[in-house]
């Protein structure tokens, strides 16, 4: 649960929802570093579908807004559970 005490202390946090076809809805987290985590979720996203009723799909982009692949070269990662969410959003946080 984000809480309006987390949302200062993150910097800034957007919403974009869908209602259409696709069900998509994405939150983006910027961080005060400058770094920003993209967080969708939906039904169909880009040529599939990378979320479930307990994962979410993510990306990171570092204060340049460049897309930065994860270790295993991706740029963009599917079925992220909650805790690996935490850990992705903790190594954005925390770069400098």
């Amino acid at each position: 649960m984000i809480t309006q005490s987390t949302v200062g202390a993150l910097g800034e946090v957007s919403r974009f929802a869908s209602n259409g076809p696709n069900n998509i809805t994405n939150t983006k987290f910027k961080f005060k570093n400058g770094w920003t985590l993209s967080m969708s979720k939906g039904t169909q996203m880009g040529v599939g579908t990378y979320s479930t009723d307990t994962t979410v799909e993510v990306a990171l982009f570092n204060p340049n807004d460049e897309m930065v692949p994860f270790l295993d070269g991706d740029t963009v990662k599917g079925y992220v559970d909650a805790d690996t969410l935490v850990q992705i959003m903790y190594w954005a946080a925390t770069q400098k």
